[in-house]
């Protein structure tokens, strides 16, 4: 019986994962496995299928399944007569990549269809060649260039490549016969009808522009505009036609009316080549007529034209007109009412421009206003914004006093001691007219303010018509008040008032007998007041008044003379001597009672001053007084107030 072996080692194999192609070494050469010669030396199968003869490797190499599948070949040496077959050596193909869905994309610069198992070149001539560089995921991003080759290939199996292009094109070039454009009308126009056209100003994007297509809004601005043949999946981009947008022009200076609210040239054919936009809404064309208002902020600027941009931009903020519609003059009171500072005021212009003026005050303004005066008011800011008061009405004239000076003279007095006005003289007859004037009577004292007299009923007789009038030096003046429409009449001066005398001459002085302070001199024709603005008091009744402090007296007034200037008294409060004791038992003598405010003397000799409490007398040098029998008289005084004095000796 023949033995049988243990099975051999296995076939020594090399294999070509990209031609699938296996070779067998047979101890001297390298032969494949379907070489004739191996027939009877090697069989294999696909993935365990069944054992195959080694020439069918020839039409199973080729198939799908071992070229772009995962297959596993198991390749052995034949069983024999007296061998088993030989151990199983076991190649594991991978697919070959395919390239049908990689594509360029010349236009937006990239491979499509990509994968990381990938690489490419654009430098290789034969696609073994060059530098080859790791494609990315799914996109490869790529500057192209005109004639460049590109290649794609397994990064594993490098033999595994395929040419994407031979050369790259450029998309034809354009002229400027193919193009047109606007920039008033914001437009661009391909006129192309073959090629798909692309623009962009300055570093902006390119946008694309179909064939035979116009764009609009387009933003012009200053830089170049581009303009090309847009490139396609194959080819690049043709070159550039560049037009240079020039810078814009400067603003307009158009002259402008912030009263009327218009502006030059702008509403008129001169306006055409302008348009101008209210408060940022819409450009208007500058020949359309339209009514700007206060407030208003207008942008003019010159139009764009097909190859200009607009220019800059002149910008012009309307105010708002002061009215002055309210202002009234009151001809009356030579004033403007409803006036502010924002405002002024002329009383010899003649049409609202010319003449002097001057800036009126918040809410009312005097005025130094005359018969057949003309008066206008403006604003301030704007000169043109004037307006004419009274416009339709009889020329300014002044009230007119019928009979003045005989009124003034005979029926109207005074009395600065009183400090009153009043009319006399009033009868049945006249009453009726005297009544009418006190109605509009006023009275000046000094050039000061005039003052209305109190409304008041006349009766028979005499009136009062002002009391607490401050009467003061100067010239006593009445007149007619005027009204809306009438100046004051002419004043009439009724009387001089003079100047105050001369303070009394009168002193402090001190009554012994009454034991009181009091007034050296006549007080009958005097007043006097505890305050330097009164309350004044009749001078008969300094008598018996207490007096200490400022006292202020003055000699009184008059029916026609003002009071007297005003003196001051400075009295010092009486201190009591009456009540100071002598003390004769001890040695020296003593004065009780005494302060540091009194001083003594003794037989008529010099005053030495009195101690707190009591005071220890002395003689003429100094020494003690102990003896009585030498004195004849003792006093002892204020020494502040030196009439206060009294004898205690004896």
């Amino acid at each position: 019986m023949a033995i049988i072996a243990n099975p051999a080692s296995a076939p020594e194999l090399i294999a070509d994962d990209f031609t699938k192609n296996i070779s067998y070494w047979n101890g001297s050469s390298e032969l494949l496995l379907e070489d004739a010669s191996l027939t009877d030396v090697l069989e294999y199968n696909i993935n365990g299928g069944p054992w195959k003869t080694n020439t069918t490797w020839t039409s199973d190499k080729v198939t799908d399944l071992i070229k772009n599948g995962n297959p596993r070949i198991n390749v052995r040496h034949k069983a024999k007569a007296d061998t088993l077959p030989s151990l199983t050596k076991t190649i594991s193909f991978t697919g070959n990549l395919t390239f049908e869905n990689v594509k360029l994309n010349v236009v937006e610069g990239k491979i499509e269809g990509t994968t990381t198992a990938m690489q490419y070149s654009i430098d290789s001539t034969d696609g073994l060649n060059g530098t080859w560089i790791d494609a990315k995921a799914s996109t490869t991003t790529i500057s192209f260039t005109q004639g460049m080759k590109v290649y794609i290939r397994e990064k594993s199996k490098p033999l595994n490549w395929h040419e994407l292009s031979s050369g790259i094109g450029v998309e034809a070039a354009i002229t400027t016969g193919d193009i047109a454009y606007s920039i008033v009308e914001g437009s661009i126009t391909n006129k192309s009808s073959s090629q798909i056209l692309e623009y962009r100003i300055g570093t902006e994007p390119w946008k694309s522009i179909d064939r035979s297509k116009t764009v609009y809004g387009v933003e012009f601005k200053a830089g170049t505009l581009q303009i090309r043949a847009k490139g396609t999946e194959s080819t690049l981009p043709s070159s550039v036609i560049s037009v240079t947008i020039k810078a814009k022009a400067s603003a307009p200076q158009l002259k402008y009316d912030d009263t009327k609210y218009t502006i030059e040239k702008i509403g008129s054919s001169e306006g055409v080549s302008y348009e101008y936009s209210i408060n940022g809404g819409s450009w208007i064309s500058g020949n359309t007529n339209t009514q700007f208002e206060g407030g208003n902020v207008v942008l003019v600027r010159l139009k764009a034209t097909d190859e200009l941009l607009p220019s800059l931009e002149q910008k012009i903020t309307f105010t708002h007109n002061l009215d002055l519609g309210n202002v009234i003059l009151n001809v009356g009171k030579s004033q403007l009412e409803n006036t502010s500072t924002s405002m002024e005021y002329s009383i010899d212009s003649t049409n609202g421009e010319d003449g002097l003026w001057f800036q009126c005050t918040a809410t009312t303004t005097k005025i130094d206003l005359k018969p057949e005066a003309i008066v206008y008011v403006r604003e301030k800011a704007k000169p043109r914004n004037s307006l004419k008061l009274r416009k339709d009405m009889d020329p300014i004239k002044k009230k007119d006093f019928i009979n003045g000076n005989v009124i003034v003279n005979s029926n109207l007095d005074y009395n600065l001691q009183k400090r009153t006005i009043s009319i006399n003289g009033v009868d049945a007859g006249n009453k009726e007219a005297l009544q009418n004037i006190v109605n509009d009577l006023q009275y000046r004292i000094d050039n000061d303010n005039w003052i209305n007299v109190d409304y008041v009923t006349l009766v028979n007789g005499e009136t009062i018509l002002a009391f607490n009038v401050n009467f003061v030096a100067g010239n006593l003046a009445f007149r007619l008040k005027g009204d809306e429409n009438t100046l004051p009449s002419d004043s009439i001066l009724k009387y001089t008032i003079k100047a105050p005398i001369s303070a009394p001459n009168v002193s402090v002085g001190f009554d012994l007998a009454k034991y009181r302070n009091s007034i050296n001199g006549t007080i009958t024709n005097l007043e006097y007041s505890f305050g330097p603005n009164g309350p004044w008091i009749d001078g008969v009744h300094l008598d018996s008044e207490d007096l200490a402090g400022n006292v202020y007296v003055r000699t009184k007034a008059n029916k026609n003379t003002l009071p007297s200037l005003v003196k001051t008294l400075e009295f010092t409060p009486v201190l009591n001597l009456k009540t100071i004791n002598l003390s004769t038992h001890i040695k020296p003598l003593e004065l009780n009672g005494t302060t540091t405010q009194m001083e003594y003397r003794i037989n008529g000799a010099e005053w030495k001053p009195c101690s707190e409490g009591n005071t220890q007398l002395k003689r003429m040098d100094d020494s003690d007084l102990n003896d009585l029998s030498v004195v004849n008289k003792i006093e002892i005084r204020d020494s502040k107030q030196h009439g206060n004095t009294i004898i205690v000796y004896p």
